[in-house]
């Protein structure tokens, strides 16, 4: 099993791993604010529960999903950058094989030049 040491994981994925803690602070702050404001029957003390708990965890769930799309995004690019950097970096192209041996009645096709053409060796 190929494990990766922990001190790579958190360098090459920060942005995951902090959006996800944000993720769980965030809904953290909504429970906490739900439960207190569900304990009071007063509108005052659950208007303070709401300011407070509510709408900070909600920021806070936010700024995780953004961060979190953010990086999935960045994944995506990279990946849109190797392709175009393949599309667009000359290749070697293919040789024609050797020819075959005398003795050999092996017959063999090489493609030497993009896109289509083939040669023959017998």
């Amino acid at each position: 099993m190929n494990r990766t040491p922990l001190k790579l994981l958190v360098r090459a994925e920060w942005d995951r791993i902090l959006a996800f803690v944000l993720i769980a602070a965030g809904a953290a702050l909504v429970v906490v604010a739900w439960a207190g404001a569900s304990g009071t029957p007063f509108v005052a003390d659950q208007l303070s529960y709401v300011a407070s708990g509510g709408v900070g965890g909600l920021f806070l769930l936010a700024l995780g999903l953004a961060l979190l799309m953010s990086a999935d995004h960045h994944d995506e690019w990279r990946k849109l950058d190797a392709i175009e950097r393949a599309l667009t970096e000359p290749g070697p192209e293919l040789q024609p094989a050797p020819p075959a041996s005398a003795g050999s009645s092996a017959r063999s096709w090489t493609r030497t030049t993009w896109p289509c053409s083939w040669s023959s060796t017998t």
